[in-house]
């Protein structure tokens, strides 16, 4: 009996047998030489995956997101010049030779450069629209770019026909007449602005802003508006306010609070470990791993402000001012001796624990 092409079967089977080897040899050849074709930072070490790696354009093709964390795609001999060289050769993608974009910030950390580029129009920034780039330091190369200019900038007003501060102050400080004792103007800049949405709004009313006051304004239209954009420092109670207002229609978009009010949720112990536990073997060298477990969640709160300040203060934490101290520093261990602070240690807080640390002379 013979197989295609009268070949025996165990024969073919062989063969087929072979060619599947072969195959599988040539694939496993062809996965490592990509592998090698396209090495991380380090040899030893694999890619990570990153959501978003890769390039982003928006619908008109213009580059939005550049994200490459293995940092292999943009080298150069420095961070500085892998990110000048990507801004050069990848300017036409980025679209960045139809704005005015200027360098206003460069900071350069132990493992990354951060380079920020300003869209101005009119020489007024515009804000929000910018061009950052960030390069590994170590690996001299571009890891990430986001690009958040304005490709349109048909709709913006002349700067000719803006008011001046002066002319929009009534409206800026018209809705802090009700609730603060004074109102002025510390900061004002004049700036391009895309009025697309509106900063959130707390659940309720703050110690010194209501939710009414920070609602008052007008709807985003979308439209690039030319801005007083402003800072309002009031008494009675202190707070700080961004205040924008148009500057050709001098009438108020929005209301913002500056300072931010957080509340935090604090782990305590509550009595404590030991107590809870009822197991007197447990002291400060026990363990995250036993001790944790008797932690629980407790809300804390900023107490409210009192003569313009606001201080960290509540049911589980006090701020005291106290004097300083009229003792220097102790002096270094030496050798096995050790200072009286250091002999201290923590005692149970149950009643029958003290006393027997006192009985025992501790």
């Amino acid at each position: 009996m013979t197989g295609a092409r009268g070949h025996p079967p165990a024969l073919m089977m062989r063969f087929l047998t072979l060619r599947m080897c072969v195959e599988e040899d040539i694939m496993a050849r062809d996965r490592g030489e990509r592998q090698r074709n396209m090495p991380g930072p380090e040899a030893d070490r694999p890619l990570r995956m990153v959501p978003d790696v890769g390039e982003h354009a928006d619908a008109g093709g213009v580059l939005r997101k550049y994200v490459d964390p293995g940092a292999t795609l943009v080298r150069a001999s420095t961070a500085r010049k892998a990110i000048d060289s990507f801004m050069a050769a990848r300017s036409g993608d980025l679209n960045t030779g139809s704005i005015d974009l200027r360098e206003v910030e460069s900071t350069e950390g132990a493992a990354t450069l951060r380079v920020r580029f300003q869209q101005f129009h009119n020489d007024i920034p515009v804000v929000g629209a910018t061009v950052q780039a960030v390069a590994d330091v170590k690996q001299a190369s571009v890891i990430q770019v986001d690009h958040t200019g304005e490709m349109d900038v048909a709709d913006a007003p002349d700067p000719g026909d803006a008011r001046t501060v002066a002319d929009v102050l009534k409206v800026a400080l018209a809705p802090f007449k009700k609730d603060f004792e004074t109102a002025d103007v510390t900061r004002d800049q004049l700036v391009y602005l895309r009025d697309t949405d509106r900063p959130s709004l707390p659940g309720s009313d703050y110690p010194s802003a209501s939710v009414a006051l920070l609602k008052k304004g007008r709807k985003p239209d979308g439209a690039l508006h030319l801005v007083h954009d402003l800072v309002v420092e009031t008494t009675g109670p202190i707070e700080h306010f961004r205040v924008v207002v148009d500057a050709i229609a001098g009438t108020l978009l929005w209301v913002e609070l500056v300072g931010k009010y957080v509340t935090a949720t604090l782990k305590v112990f509550s009595p404590d470990p030991v107590t809870e536990s009822n197991d007197s073997t447990l002291h400060a060298g026990s363990g995250v791993a036993k001790l944790n477990g008797f932690r629980h969640d407790v809300q804390a709160e900023v107490a409210p402000a009192s003569g313009g300040m606001f201080r960290l203060d509540g049911e589980w934490f006090r701020c005291n001012d106290w004097d300083s101290p009229t003792f220097g520093p102790l002096p270094p261990c030496r050798g096995r001796g050790r200072t009286r602070i250091q002999r201290l240690r923590l005692l149970p807080t149950r009643p029958q624990h003290r006393l027997k640390a006192a009985r025992d002379g501790t």
